[in-house]
């Protein structure tokens, strides 16, 4: 800022002074605020933290973003109110454009939602081979087609989806590939695994209250 000032080799006016300094205290101020809001986000989820819940990681944006922007109003500053929020303005577009390459960083950590692609396509597997075997004992080989058919479906969905991981290629196929799991687990597996999982704390509380 001050090197523009001076280019021109003129000596500068007083009021290109002024805004030049003000300038200088707002990119001051937003940058120290900045570097608050980093050091406090990778503090709890940087590099070496471990993962953590996503309405977790949100409530705690929204805290460290409001200490943050807190931090650069009470900084001091010159260029009036008008300049001091185009740069609020800035530092906050900044802040968010950070928030979601923590949430990406965080996702990677999350090795649950890495494995459920996998996870659900054997899964499906695992059942759609016992049930064409439990239809073939029983003679009912025109049904058991189609679970062999989706048997092999599944295989094939899951060995692109294993490429395009470990290749780097396709990522748009794999992508789709892993919407189509969740699909198949938030409708088939999810709703199974809640009932199973309500019906053990039941019986694991019936058995507390009787003892």
């Amino acid at each position: 800022t001050y090197c523009a000032v001076f280019a021109s080799g003129d000596l500068p006016s007083p009021k290109a002074m002024l805004e030049a300094t003000a300038e200088a205290n707002n990119l001051a101020a937003k940058a120290v605020s900045k570097e608050f809001y980093i050091r406090a986000m990778e503090h709890h989820c940087g590099g070496d933290r471990p993962y953590i819940h996503p309405n977790q990681l949100n409530v705690l944006h929204q805290e460290v973003r409001r200490q943050s922007i807190e931090k650069f109003r009470c900084a001091r500053k010159m260029g009036g109110e008008q300049m001091s929020q185009n740069y609020q303005q800035d530092l906050d577009n900044e802040i968010t454009e950070l928030y979601l390459n923590y949430q990406k960083h965080n996702d990677s950590k999350n090795v649950f939602a890495f494995s459920r692609t996998p996870t659900t396509f054997i899964s499906s597997m695992v059942l759609c081979y016992l049930i064409a075997g439990i239809l073939d004992a029983v003679w009912l080989g025109g049904i058991n087609f189609i679970f062999m058919f989706a048997f092999w479906v599944c295989f094939v969905l899951l060995s692109v989806w294993l490429y395009t991981k470990y290749s780097g290629e396709y990522a748009e196929i794999g992508e789709y590939i892993d919407y189509f799991a969740d699909v198949i687990w938030n409708n088939g597996f999810q709703p199974v695994y809640s009932k199973c999982l309500r019906s053990a704390m039941r019986s694991v509380l019936g058995h507390t209250k009787v003892e």
